[in-house]
């Protein structure tokens, strides 16, 4: 609650996203599902294989697997794009939080 206080309360819109963002996070740590995801390839996010084992590797969802999955489940029925929303979200937390895209 700490979080979401703090985002009503400044009036910086850059402070307020990074505020909201951090309750997201909590958010979707403790409602990610946590059936094992693999890696995805930066370029195509197809799963990524192991040649040596005949394998694709998986792992429980880190932070911003959760994020993605808490954004698709709750935008579900929605007309935007789930991915691309997410795509957008990400980038601009990114760029606020660590001056990159």
């Amino acid at each position: 609650m700490k979080w979401f206080a703090n985002g009503v309360s400044t009036r910086f819109y850059d402070d307020q996203f990074v505020y909201f963002w951090l309750v997201v996070e909590l958010i979707a740590h403790n409602a990610k599902d946590p059936t094992p995801v693999p890696d995805k390839c930066p370029r195509c996010q197809g799963p990524l294989f192991c040649e040596a084992c005949k394998t694709v590797p998986t792992h429980r969802p880190y932070r911003k697997q959760a994020i993605e999955q808490l954004f698709i489940k709750t935008c579900a029925g929605s007309p935007i794009d789930r991915p691309t929303f997410f795509r957008h979200a990400s980038d601009a937390r990114n760029m606020l939080m660590h001056a990159t895209k």
